[in-house]
């Protein structure tokens, strides 16, 4: 319990500079990732879709590309927009289906 408090401490310590960090992806996708779009029956659980396929993606060309993600941005950008594309197709495809067990919101 004390680790965990010492890590919140340490998060809520560093506030909104955590998203500086990534400020830089701004300049690499202007417009970010756009939205699948689609008649969506439940939204519960698109968030965690997208980021579930996204990270499961990079991980995979993590995998297969190894050590030339480090030294090639330019397959570290085109393998990071097939990441945020998976994860956006995805998250669409979870809003197809009721998942809220049976209190979703009806659109």
């Amino acid at each position: 319990m004390k680790k965990a408090e010492a890590v919140m401490v340490r998060v809520i310590g560093i506030g909104d500079n955590v998203c500086d960090k990534y400020e830089h992806l701004k300049t690499m996708f202007p417009g970010g990732q756009p939205p699948h779009l689609v008649e969506a029956i439940d939204t519960l659980g698109a968030g965690d879709s997208f980021a579930t396929a996204f990270l499961l993606s990079l991980t995979q060309s993590r995998k297969e590309y190894r050590e030339r993600m480090d030294s090639d941005r330019k397959l570290y950008r085109q393998q990071l927009k097939e990441a945020m594309e998976k994860g956006a197709s995805f998250a669409a495809a979870t809003c197809l289906v009721q998942g809220a067990f049976g209190h979703g919101r009806t659109f």
